[in-house]
C-alpha cells in the first residue's frame, strides 16, 4: 500500500476521537460515527505513535482489509461490523 492511498476510515462509537501527529503536524477529530478519507502515511505514522495501535484497533474502524494487513493489525471478524449487526446478535 502507498503512503498517499486513501483509505476509509470510520470512529466506530459516539464519542469523538481525537489523535495528534506532530511530525505531520496534524490534529485529526472524529465525530460521533463519521467517516474520513485518510491518506495511509497518516494511519502508519498514528500505528508507530503510543496509543495509536489502540485507537486503530478499539476506536477506529479501518475498513480496508489491504490497509491493516500492511500495518500489520489482526483483527477479528466482528472488527467490521455495524452497529445494526451488534445490535442484532446482542437480541
Amino acid at each position: 500500500m502507498k503512503d498517499n492511498d486513501k483509505v476509509k476510515v470510520k470512529n466506530r462509537s459516539h464519542s469523538p476521537v481525537v489523535y495528534r501527529i506532530d511530525d505531520m503536524n496534524l490534529r485529526r477529530e472524529f465525530a460521533g460515527l463519521e467517516e474520513k478519507m485518510i491518506d495511509f502515511e497518516e494511519l502508519r505514522r498514528l500505528s508507530y505513535k503510543s496509543g495509536g495501535l489502540v485507537l486503530l484497533q478499539d476506536y477506529l474502524v479501518i475498513k480496508d482489509p489491504e490497509a491493516l494487513e500492511a500495518l500489520d493489525i489482526d483483527v477479528e471478524p466482528e472488527y467490521f461490523y455495524e452497529q445494526n449487526e451488534v445490535d442484532r446478535l446482542l437480541k
